[in-house]
């Protein structure tokens, strides 16, 4: 449900490719070339594109800190999630052929990322979260989407997990994009179906080795984790109020900045 845009930097920065959604739900019956005509639900939903990625990279990083506490259990530490920004259309008049929007004095906003290999892994679906795979890298994934739900206490699963071969700082990673979150009130974007979300994971979900391995085989969210005594069946996660409203004021802050980048790329290029 993307459209998608090349940018070629020229240099060494590498090649990027720019998103945008042409329709928000499955629903939605129109064409691919029927983009979104409620630029603001459209600017909404791809911030919250861009949190989701963010949270993940987050919680990944808790995740590989459990992990530390078990050194002889098999994690794939080559996971990673896309490194993303935000990038808004400047400049008067009718905005880039590109984004399909024919209205003027409308900036289009992106979600950009690096550009990526066509071979995909698919790990979990929207609603289905059983895994078919034994390897340590399908494994890894679906303990961290296991771990995910317990460090958020139940308030949030991940969804849609799919990978993709790539080369990070010479080394070569597993790369996570285009993710889906199921949370309680079903409002962290595109694809997630709230309460409905989470149980198709806990209906779904099989532990498996890493997971028995990380001591978190068949544990689940309790409802009033406050309580010290519960400590011992829920990860913690202290400050994650605070640290979400940083995350978003940190992606929302970020116009001006990605701003200067695509002009840099845009130089780079000439």
């Amino acid at each position: 449900m993307h459209s998608k845009l090349l940018i070629t930097s020229g240099k060494d920065l590498g090649d990027y490719v720019a998103k945008r959604f042409f329709k928000l739900s499955q629903d939605d019956t129109s064409s691919p070339n029927s983009f979104i005509e409620d630029y603001g639900e459209h600017r909404s939903m791809t911030i919250q594109e861009a949190i989701r990625i963010s949270q993940g990279t987050w919680i990944l990083k808790e995740f590989f800190k459990h992990a530390e506490n078990f050194p002889n259990i098999a994690v794939d530490n080559a996971l990673r999630f896309a490194s993303v920004f935000l990038a808004e259309e400047t400049g008067e008049g009718v905005p880039s052929p590109a984004s399909h929007v024919l209205e003027p004095n409308i900036k289009p906003l992106w979600i950009v990322e690096s550009w990526r290999a066509k071979a995909v892994t698919k790990f979990t679906g929207t609603l289905n979260h059983s895994s078919v795979r034994a390897d340590s890298l399908s494994q890894t994934v679906h303990a961290f989407a296991h771990f995910s739900y317990l460090f958020t206490k139940g308030e949030m699963v991940f969804a849609d997990l799919q990978g993709t071969p790539a080369f990070n700082n010479g080394e070569s990673v597993t790369i996570l994009f285009d993710v889906m979150t199921h949370t309680l009130h079903g409002d962290s974007g595109i694809g997630d179906h709230g309460e409905e979300g989470i149980q198709s994971f806990l209906e779904t979900h099989t532990c498996g080795e890493i997971c028995a391995g990380l001591d978190i085989k068949g544990r689940v969210a309790k409802e009033n984790d406050d309580d010290e005594d519960d400590d011992e069946d829920t990860l913690d996660r202290k400050g994650k109020g605070k640290a979400d409203k940083q995350l978003t004021e940190k992606v929302e802050g970020k116009f001006s900045d990605d701003e200067e980048d695509i002009d840099q790329l845009a130089k780079d290029h000439d």
